[in-house]
């Protein structure tokens, strides 16, 4: 959960150092007394706790919310793992490349926390793990989906559950889409049928294969491609509202920009499997934690910036570097650190400036990774 990056000797004896207030550290732990002691911990158990922490969080929390929703996201992300034998039995890889994960979350795009994840080799593909995510919503939620998630199957199970959603999809994966596109109308009501593969899998697991009454709707983006999005969610909603609606999923793609850059998620602290799920679901867990603070300090912070001429929130890249040691102490020792590092963490506070964009730069196949055998010293 201290978002470990470094050697292990290094990170266990800065971290005995910080737990027990000395300014130079000293052995405590060994790496082999740690690497054993892990051996015994399922990653299961962090899991637990990050339900249990987001169940409280969500009990008290006076949250963000979108006309009343609860705006989450489902989108998927590949993971590089260590490139060794254990892993690469477990995890499917082609020849002269390292083993590859598939990460799916359900995440709240307003409150930047991770309801749950699912961690799989890559042959699962998304829509599965997204039907296990959607488990976790409730009505009032509202589910963002990317085009790669527009499925009568998912709809349909969307409908049983009674949660809202709101689906790009590709404009010749439905004739009723296509159709629409070609009429010229800005939204429409219609009724989406489901293929034959669609109706097998219905039924094999207890959905209606009755047609869908859905609302399409058609968002022009200004270099002339036409977007359609199909929704769940009535006239309460205007049409023209959609467009700022669908740009808020970007929020998940930030968020695993920040898990693998800031808190270094394929920079794993072993060579086992069982250490990449335990390292995958503590840093999940340790970056909603980090979230829960930011969210509990906003008021503080725009309290101080109330003077000034735009809007300020707190800066999260920031309020990630300070929870390092910090996080876990306070939790051991939990008032007093806590309010401290809350505190701390107000101070740094950056602008919003709406409506900046920035290009969006593919890496290709030139993303390094991270090398277990030489990780930074500090």
């Amino acid at each position: 959960m201290n978002l470990l990056k470094s050697a292990i000797q290094y990170e266990l004896d800065a971290f005995y150092a910080q737990l027990q207030g000395r300014v130079v550290p000293r052995r405590e732990i060994t790496q082999s007394a740690f690497t054993q002691a892990r051996r015994k911990l399922k990653y299961e158990a962090f899991v637990e706790l990050n339900d249990r922490a987001v169940a409280a969080f969500y009990a008290d929390a006076p949250i963000h919310r979108w006309h009343d929703y609860r705006l989450l996201a489902v989108d998927g992300s590949g993971l590089r793992l260590p490139d060794v034998a254990e892993v690469r039995q477990t995890f499917s890889h082609t020849p002269g490349d390292v083993p590859q994960g598939r990460l799916v979350e359900l995440y709240d795009v307003l409150n930047q926390i991770v309801l749950g994840a699912e961690f799989s080799d890559e042959e699962i593909g998304e829509g599965f793990h997204a039907e296990c995510l959607l488990a976790r919503a409730e009505k009032g939620d509202l589910v963002l989906y990317d085009r790669g998630f527009a499925a009568f199957y998912l709809m349909a199970r969307h409908s049983l559950q009674g949660v809202d959603f709101c689906t790009r999809t590709p404009l010749a994966r439905f004739k009723k889409v296509a159709e629409f596109v070609r009429s010229g109308k800005r939204e429409d009501w219609v009724s989406i049928l489901p293929s034959a593969k669609a109706k097998q899998d219905c039924l094999r697991n207890g959905l209606s294969i009755e047609p869908l009454r859905v609302r399409l709707v058609r968002v022009d983006l200004p270099d002339g491609e036409v977007e359609v999005l199909i929704t769940s969610l009535g006239k309460r909603i205007p049409a023209a509202e959609f467009a700022a609606l669908y740009f808020k999923r970007w929020g998940i793609e930030e968020a695993y920009k920040q898990q693998k850059c800031r808190a270094e998620l394929e920079n794993f602290s072993g060579k086992t499997v069982q250490s990449v799920y335990q390292d995958i679901y503590a840093k999940l867990l340790t970056l909603n934690l980090a979230a829960m603070c930011a969210f509990a300090t906003e008021e503080q912070a725009q309290e101080r910036t109330a003077h000034r001429q735009l809007d300020y929130k707190i800066n999260r890249a920031k309020t990630l570097a300070k929870v390092k040691h910090h996080l876990i102490c306070a939790v051991l020792n939990m008032k007093d650190r806590l309010q401290s590092l809350l505190n701390w963490i107000a101070q740094d506070v950056e602008a919003v400036r709406p409506g900046r964009k920035f290009k969006r730069h593919s890496p290709g196949n030139k993303k390094p990774g991270f090398h277990q055998s030489y990780k930074q010293v500090a």
